[in-house]
């Protein structure tokens, strides 16, 4: 299915790119508890990865990294979308999740395997996750966050499922 993605980004992204900021919205996945979106604004691409992870303390978060996306070449992090030298560990900013302002962390991290850079974000509180995963929960179809001036759709389609799948901690 992976490979057959880009194809099916590719169809829906030209005939579309007129119309609106969000192209393709894909569901929360059980394989690796995610969900992504691909979106064009002016400045070209970007696709954002919302992730349920283990931060550093053992505990459930939601993480979202963001990526430039070429869907012509379909390739992620071809051009660097943030550069390191803009943050420092644990830098400290404000997302607009649903129209709500959360204080995030945000901090621009390195591909494994080339040296561009995505940008990775998670609620800065213990009340902003919380708030992040509630909207999740109880939305209908989706949520909208605001990062850098770029509107995504994130999908809540089968988010309460794996959240609750997922414990709690990790030991």
């Amino acid at each position: 299915m992976k490979n057959r993605l880009p194809i099916l980004i590719a169809a829906i992204v030209f005939p579309l790119a007129g119309m609106a900021e969000s192209l393709l919205v894909a569901p929360w996945s059980a394989d690796d508890r995610t969900a992504n979106a691909w979106i064009r604004d002016k400045t070209g691409e970007a696709m954002i990865q919302a992730t349920i992870a283990y931060g550093k303390g053992g505990g459930k978060n939601i993480y979202f990294d963001i990526y430039d996306y070429d869907v012509a070449n379909d390739k992620i992090g071809d051009k660097d979308y943030c550069n390191p030298y803009d943050y420092t560990s644990a830098d400290q900013g404000v997302a607009i999740l649903n129209g709500q302002a959360i204080k995030i962390y945000q901090w621009c991290k390195k591909f494994a395997d080339s040296k561009k850079h995505y940008l990775q974000i998670t609620a800065a509180t213990d009340q902003g996750g919380n708030f992040i995963s509630s909207q999740l929960a109880k939305a209908p179809k989706s949520i909208e966050l605001e990062v850098d001036g770029r509107i995504f759709t994130i999908s809540a389609e089968g988010f309460s499922q794996i959240w609750n799948k997922t414990s709690n901690r990790a030991l």
